[in-house]
């Protein structure tokens, strides 16, 4: 692998030999020798800050991979059921319920907040709303009818 620190020091060596052929040059009278050294330096620092912007990219991919991997792993316990995600080891859940849109459109691992209704939930990332799981119990019509339920659900 290629180590741009190495490479950005060399770099830098290259630099000050050239810092100090330049008044060599002048004092030699060449002036075309002097223009072409000067070109040379201005050349090699474009070259440096192009190094860096690589260097800069490399970590940010290299990052990145790293996330898409850890997010494979997880994948693999992932397991979908009453419309969200549960992690499962060992046969067990072991997290959850979890934003099947979050996981299923950018692998984000966010976990549903209840909604105030059993067994309901909401993402608090994409918004979403209304996941259910085995535990939802639907109000019944008497509860919804009481004075103030309706209310006290909504906020109002």
């Amino acid at each position: 692998m290629v180590d741009v620190t190495t490479i950005a020091s060399t770099i830098s060596a290259v630099v000050g030999l050239l810092k100090d052929a330049l008044p060599l040059a002048m004092k030699a009278g060449n002036r075309e020798l002097n223009e072409k050294l000067a070109d040379l330096q201005v050349r090699i620092l474009d070259i440096h800050t192009q190094l860096m912007e690589l260097a800069n990219e490399n970590q940010k991919l290299t990052e990145r991979i790293r996330e898409l991997e850890q997010a494979a792993e997880i994948g693999k316990e992932l397991v979908y059921e009453e419309s969200v995600f549960w992690r499962i080891s060992d046969g067990k859940r072991i997290d959850g319920p979890l934003c099947p849109n979050c996981w299923d459109g950018q692998r984000k691992y966010v976990h549903l907040t209840p909604s105030g209704l059993k067994g309901e939930y909401n993402c608090g990332v994409c918004k979403q709303a209304g996941f259910r799981t085995a535990e939802y119990e639907k109000p019944s019509s008497e509860v919804l009818s009481a004075p103030g339920v309706f209310e006290k659900m909504s906020g109002f």
